[in-house]
């Protein structure tokens, strides 16, 4: 069972099959390296396969999915569907080896997956900004440097709020509020 994200490599065995379980879906492996994001909270569950072939079975919703390499299914709990596209698997898997890659996505997915690096929580404040297009790849850089290195080419202002204690004696995630800055984009989401 998988709570979060996670990277698998697994030789295919048909008398011991490996099954990840998530809320969501059952990933049954035929011979494979994928990977599932499951983040707890959230209501999507994502898996990417890098190679072989996965059967994605829905636990809340009546349906069975064969998923090819390169392909990433995205299931919606909320709408209780899922949707497949084709991707750069080894672009969404580098993270395993501490880089994150992004290609023309739209800034609301890379501060999402951001947020899911670096345990923060960010939180943007305009449509606009959201769709905007982002190119970059990191590695080893803080999650401020990171914010400062966007903002170098996306107009936006950046506030971090530090975590504080709860009652219960957790932690609350780190917030970073996201804003557009002096209206410097255009309509389309472009500069």
């Amino acid at each position: 069972e998988l709570s979060g994200e996670a990277y698998f490599d697994v030789v295919h065995h048909a008398q011991k099959p490996f099954v990840v379980t998530t809320p969501q879906l059952k990933i049954e492996v035929l011979g494979t390296k994928f990977n599932v994001a499951a983040p707890e909270g959230e209501s999507f569950t994502e898996v990417v396969l890098a190679e072989g072939k996965v059967r994605l079975t829905g636990r809340a919703a009546d349906f069975s999915q064969l998923l090819d390499p390169d392909e990433k299914f995205v299931f919606d709990q909320q709408k209780k569907r899922g949707e497949i596209t084709r991707v750069n698997a080894a672009q969404l898997t580098a993270w395993k080896d501490g880089i994150l890659i992004f290609r023309n996505e739209p800034l609301e997915e890379v501060f999402k997956r951001l947020g899911r690096w670096y345990n923060v929580r960010f939180e943007l404040d305009n449509e606009q900004l959201r769709s905007y297009r982002f190119r970059a790849t990191f590695e080893n850089e803080t999650v401020e440097e990171v914010v400062r290195l966007i903002a170098l080419t996306v107009p936006i202002s950046w506030e971090m709020q530090e975590r504080v204690m709860n009652p219960d004696g957790t932690w609350s995630p780190k917030i970073i509020q996201v804003k557009l800055k002096d209206n410097g984009l255009k309509q389309e989401g472009k500069r």
